[in-house]
């Protein structure tokens, strides 16, 4: 409620709440599905208890796990929708060695979909020391962000979307909508390049495609992908060169964040964006997010 009553002082309507050390239960319980589900459900509960508190105006964010059964993952799909949370976080990681394409995990892109909740990339443990051998980073002693991970952040992210475009999970699956948050934006202007010459490249040198995508790769990630942006990346730059796919985010209360959000967020810019722009980036792109 505190933090739904400042909202007002920071120019803010409504507002995204990630759970905290949340983002590293996957890589501290990893090897005990049954607590680390304990731990999202718990969460999950409480997101619940959050957004009422908020009265519409706090969306916490549920967390999910793909790992397992997809029924455990149906169930709290439901529970979030129910009470009107319509983004989970969850890892960019491989399930159980499988790729976030593989068709065994199909029907949990499609629980997704049938309870309109949109699944979110989020910066945490997994993302940052999943892509490299713990070798590299053995002489760091923070195991959840080591010092080398910051070159590579926003690479898996980058991996996942790169898979679920490619291997035609978006094509598939054309209401699915994903959120990339606080793991860098820059990136979608190469990426976007890159996955269209993949595609074409890929044809060109084995003589036929892996899965056949009526439009171009990055048009499935203009149409179905939202990333956050940090100020210091200008996103109205990024913006000229991808569309309108970015999203403000003033991450209260990190370190790297700002104490008033709004004000500060557009004065670190420097940017004036266009109306129609702006409207998107400060709220039509977490609108349509929500589904709402």
């Amino acid at each position: 409620a505190v933090r739904r009553d400042r909202l007002n002082d920071w120019g803010v309507a409504e507002s995204v709440c990630f759970p905290q050390w949340g983002i590293n239960w996957e890589l501290w319980l990893g090897d005990d599905l049954a607590t680390l589900r304990a731990n999202m459900a718990a969460w999950n509960r409480w997101a619940a208890a959050v957004w009422a508190d908020g009265g519409g105006r706090l969306h916490p964010v549920g967390h999910v796990s793909l790992r397992g059964d997809l029924e455990w993952l149906d169930g709290q799909l439901a529970f979030l929708a129910a009470h009107d949370i319509r983004l989970a976080m969850m890892s960019t990681g491989l399930v159980d060695g499988r790729r976030l394409s593989h068709p065994d995990l199909d029907r949990a892109w499609s629980c997704f979909e049938h309870h309109g909740v949109t699944p979110t990339f989020h910066v945490g443990g997994p993302s940052l020391t999943g892509l490299v051998d713990a070798a590299w980073v053995a002489n760091d002693d923070m195991d959840y962000m080591p010092m080398l991970s910051f070159p590579l952040h926003g690479f898996d992210a980058q991996l996942a979307l790169s898979d679920l475009v490619l291997n035609g999970v978006l094509a598939r699956h054309p209401r699915l909508r994903v959120a990339v948050v606080e793991l860098l934006s820059r990136w979608l202007v190469d990426l976007s390049f890159k996955v269209d010459a993949a595609y074409s490249t890929y044809r060109r040198i084995s003589g036929h495609r892996i899965t056949e995508l009526t439009e171009r790769p990055s048009d499935y990630l203009r149409r179905q992908v939202r990333v956050s942006a940090f100020a210091a990346e200008k996103p109205g730059a990024v913006m000229d060169q991808v569309g309108p796919m970015l999203m403000f985010g003033g991450d209260f209360p990190h370190p790297e964040g700002y104490a008033s959000p709004f004000v500060e967020y557009r004065a670190k810019t420097g940017e004036d964006l266009p109306d129609e722009l702006a409207a998107r980036f400060y709220g039509g792109n977490l609108a349509e997010l929500l589904h709402s």
